[in-house]
């Protein structure tokens, strides 16, 4: 027996669950972040969806990861949501 309880960790099990789709979202509310960065800054939709793939494939890049993240097929949806949703708006 460990002398102290917190060297056993008590968590759900429902944790892994619950918390199995959040990295996904974080990552598709970045890919929105930037494509509204990039839409701002005068990029069309397909270059900016061509931009942030070529981010994305350097941040995971096969030093870290053996191949691309499944998040990276969400890209252009993500991106023309956005430049749908912000055509025809000014500033």
């Amino acid at each position: 027996m460990a002398p102290f309880d917190y060297y056993r960790p008590s968590l759900p099990d429902t944790l892994d669950k619950e918390l199995k789709g959040r990295s996904t979202e974080a990552f598709e509310a970045e890919i929105a972040q930037r494509a509204a960065l990039l839409q701002k800054l005068g990029y069309s939709k397909d270059q900016t969806a061509a931009r942030i793939k070529a981010n994305i494939a350097w941040e995971f890049d096969s030093t870290w990861t053996k191949k691309a993240p499944s998040f990276v097929k969400t890209v252009d949806k993500v991106v023309t949501a956005l430049y749908k949703k912000m055509s025809g708006k000014r500033d």
